[in-house]
């Protein structure tokens, strides 16, 4: 015969795993809420991932309280504990859940967008050189073309009579 304190100890136990299981279980739907995990291979691999973790989590309790036998109170304990979570609890850890999910899409955002900047930053001081040479060596074409716009024509044709039909191609 089991002690009734043994018993009393197991059924809380069973209480408070009902209660942890509800909370996992809505964490677990806010989660895939959110990602969008709503059918597919996805909601079944996360339904067996979820059974998996209820499955250690009542195996752990259950051992614990009174290594491994099933009686009765032990499920009523269980149903007894997903009610109550569900009645005092599941509206509140939703919608916790629910913002927590949203601050950290927000934040992830608010870190992409300080990356995007300081990316910017980086590229635009590593290229500021190439922009400055890039800068100076097409001045003096510039002010050529501004000056003598034939300029360009003429050297064509000297490069041409010069290095014959190469010039020809070089020059096109």
């Amino acid at each position: 015969m089991v002690p009734l304190e043994l018993q009393f100890y197991t059924f809380s136990l069973m209480v408070l795993t009902g209660i942890v299981l509800g909370l996992t279980f809505d964490v677990y739907r806010v989660f895939r809420g959110v990602t969008g995990a709503r059918g597919g291979i996805l909601s079944h691999v996360g339904d067996l991932l979820f059974w998996a973790v209820a499955t250690v989590l009542v195996t752990i309790a259950l051992w614990q309280g009174n290594r491994g036998e099933l009686r009765l109170y032990v499920f009523l304990g269980l149903g007894l504990g997903l009610v109550l979570y569900y009645w005092l609890a599941s509206r509140m850890v939703i919608s916790l859940t629910v913002g927590f999910f949203r601050l950290c899409r927000r934040l992830g955002a608010f870190c992409g967008r300080f990356l995007a900047v300081i990316l910017r930053i980086l590229l635009a001081i590593v290229l500021f050189p190439y922009r400055v040479l890039r800068y100076l060596w097409r001045w003096p074409a510039r002010v050529i073309k501004g000056v003598a716009p034939g300029v360009t024509g003429v050297l064509r044709e000297v490069l041409a009579k010069l290095l014959g039909s190469l010039g020809r191609r070089i020059t096109k």
